[in-house]
């Protein structure tokens, strides 16, 4: 997922992609903010302080799941 994000915040800021419309750029830049928010959303609270990712989440609410067997 970080290369994915990498990829798109480059598409989003670099002249290297300058070929794409601002729009499409645009939304590179919005997909990695959204990226950002689901990575922190899913860090595990102890104590109410963040402290570590599971291996797996629930696709809907993003809480921990056990992963497979």
């Amino acid at each position: 997922m970080i290369r994915l994000m990498e990829f798109l915040r480059d598409a989003a800021q670099e002249s290297d992609f300058d070929f794409l419309q601002q729009t499409q750029r645009d939304a590179a830049s919005s997909a990695v903010d959204r990226g950002v928010q689901c990575i922190i959303r899913c860090q595990v609270m102890v104590e109410g302080k963040p402290t570590v990712w599971c291996g797996q989440h629930d696709a809907v609410t993003l809480q921990s799941v056990s992963a497979r067997s």
